[in-house]
């Protein structure tokens, strides 16, 4: 389960009035992230250290590294307050010497690991003063130094992967006690490098206070039985309104990928004279679409729309079908919605989709994708870095990399979410996320630094 700052706060005080205190809390980070930087073979710390928390666990780290005989520089940008400052007296008392520059950076080398304890959740406002210096200064030695962030990069917001000007910019963090949604989102995956997590000895923590979302790690896919004498028929028929105009690319990606997926036929709506051999065309008419529907499973409406088919789309938002609307089915619906439909609808919009859709710019995606589902109803997939899915709760796909900026790859994963729908399965927007993933993932193993869309439907069935 993941955490906001509320919630990770409120599960803060819960541990703590359970006979434990906030200084064996920041011991147990101290003592978790030194055992993990243990493991680097580098024994020259930089540790910089902010005034809250944050600051502490990072004195409870130089703790545990003076103790072990590594080199340490403490830096202390801001006055220790509260339970920081006795880590603070007690690293003064062993013999830690905590000084207030930073160091000369002619003694930060390869070898050298920066530490980045200096803000952590409290993050409010835009970094300043020493704080500023200390995060610009870190980031000079990206790629030089290795910098590790306890608990979230200094200037990232940890409940919504929303940032600031100036965000330290590391090679890994190390969440302690929770893991904070930000990291996975937004521009949280830009910022904290490798994510690493700590539990600090506490186990199943959603059972002492849960948290906003989960985290997609996986899922066990299971297919519909298809016995011997199965057929077409066995696994729905799929319908796609889209590829008009010169776009029949789109509509071949999507369903391309839902036959793929499993689904028995798919039929696709538009004026193109372009055909493709596995799909079934209708004509671009009411008529011919009233006479195929009594036996479609599913609808996908958008895929190379355009700005086309406004009496087709007006009509089938009316039916009681299952419906994906992606693409140019999202502008459409952002000019003719006038009310929730009852029967299930998944929309899988992009940023700037989602943004037309609320009418308005935003950098929340929590806050985004929850509006859309207020304003619209629905089930959503809000495609992106660290694509969210809210139905009734909401995750976090840990996934983010460029390889899927190309044309068509949201075509390709609308034609999975409808071939889940035809074949009944259920969460049909997590699995067809996963499954989506996974492919990425599969075409990344085989070293491959770009794709195209139909590389995608190529691993399909590998990946169910």
């Amino acid at each position: 389960m993941l955490y906001d700052v509320k919630t990770t706060r409120k599960l803060e005080k819960k541990i703590i009035s359970q006979n434990n205190t906030e200084l064996s809390l920041m011991f147990k980070a101290g003592t978790a992230i030194f055992n993990h930087i243990n493991e680097l073979n580098k024994k020259d710390l930089i540790i910089l250290i902010g005034p809250g928390n944050n600051g502490g666990d990072g004195y409870a780290l130089a703790i545990q590294a003076f103790l072990n005989n590594y080199n340490i520089n403490c830096i202390e940008l801001i006055e220790s307050k509260g339970t920081s400052k006795q880590l603070k007296l007690l690293a003064k008392n062993l013999g830690i010497k905590i000084k207030k520059k930073l160091p000369n950076k002619k003694l930060v080398s390869k070898g050298s690991i920066i530490i980045d304890s200096i803000l952590g959740i409290g993050l409010s406002r835009e970094p300043e003063g020493s704080i500023l210096e200390a995060i610009k200064w870190t980031n000079s030695f990206k790629n030089k130094a290795f910098i590790i962030s306890i608990d979230i990069p200094s200037g990232l917001n940890a409940s919504n992967g929303e940032t600031f000007n100036n965000v330290v910019n590391a090679d890994q963090t190390i969440m302690c006690l929770t893991q904070k949604q930000g990291c996975y989102t937004g521009k949280g995956p830009m910022y904290c490098g490798d994510i690493f997590f700590q539990d600090l000895g506490f186990k199943n923590i959603e059972k002492i206070s849960k948290g906003t979302s989960y985290l997609l790690n996986g899922f066990e896919y299971k297919q519909l039985k298809r016995n011997r004498i199965s057929h077409k028929g066995t696994f729905g028929n799929l319908l796609i309104v889209g590829g008009y105009d010169g776009m029949e690319g789109a509509a071949n990606l999507s369903g391309l990928a839902a036959l793929r997926t499993g689904v028995g036929k798919v039929y696709i709506l538009n004026n193109s004279k372009k055909k493709n051999n596995e799909i079934i065309f209708i004509k671009n008419s009411l008529i011919e679409l009233k006479k195929i529907l009594p036996k479609i499973s599913a609808i996908v409406m958008g895929p190379g729309l355009g700005k086309n088919a406004d009496e087709v789309l007006r009509y089938l938002w009316k039916t009681n079908k299952p419906i994906v609307l992606d693409a140019d089915g999202l502008n459409w619906l952002s000019k003719n919605f006038n009310k929730k439909r009852t029967s299930e609808t998944i929309y899988t919009p992009h940023h700037g989709e989602a943004r037309t859709l609320l009418n308005c710019e935003f950098s929340d995606r929590f806050k985004a994708i929850k509006k859309l589902k207020k304003k619209y109803g629905g089930t959503w997939i809000l495609k992106g870095a660290g694509t969210i899915i809210l139905r009734k709760e909401i995750f976090i796909n840990n996934f983010s990399n460029s390889i899927l900026s190309t044309a068509g790859t949201g075509d390709v994963l609308s034609g999975i979410v409808g071939g889940m729908l035809c074949q009944k399965i259920k969460k049909p927007e997590i699995k067809a996320v996963q499954i989506h993933t996974n492919c990425a993932k599969n075409i990344l193993n085989k070293n491959h630094k770009t794709l195209i869309a139909s590389d995608l439907i190529k691993e399909i069935s590998k990946c169910i």
